[in-house]
């Protein structure tokens, strides 16, 4: 199933390349890769849909359903808006789009 997002968003590619180093949020790539492929442990995201890993972002900050995404809710709990998260959710769509 193609992702919603054929364009990137320019928001969205700063935090995955970059992060917000300002806020305290490391930049995606760092760990799920340049092509957000994940790499084993890590998992891929590049391609899911904008709406899913908006959704995904929210449980990582707001829940304690996944334990073991530790470092991952500590970069997002309290530094990336809802519209950051909105952003990068839609940037990441698009990587596996052009696949």
């Amino acid at each position: 199933m193609k992702a919603e997002a054929d364009q990137p968003d320019l928001r969205g590619e700063l935090i995955f390349r970059e992060g917000l180093p300002q806020a305290g949020v490391a930049q995606c790539s760092a760990c799920h890769g340049a092509q957000d492929r994940g790499n084993g442990q890590v998992p891929r995201v590049a391609g899911q849909h904008a709406r899913y890993m908006t959704h995904q972002i929210k449980v990582l900050q707001q829940t304690e359903q996944r334990p073991r995404d530790t470092p991952m809710k500590l970069q997002l709990r309290h530094s990336l808006s809802d519209a950051d998260a909105e952003s990068v959710a839609r940037y990441m769509a698009t990587l596996g789009a052009r696949e």
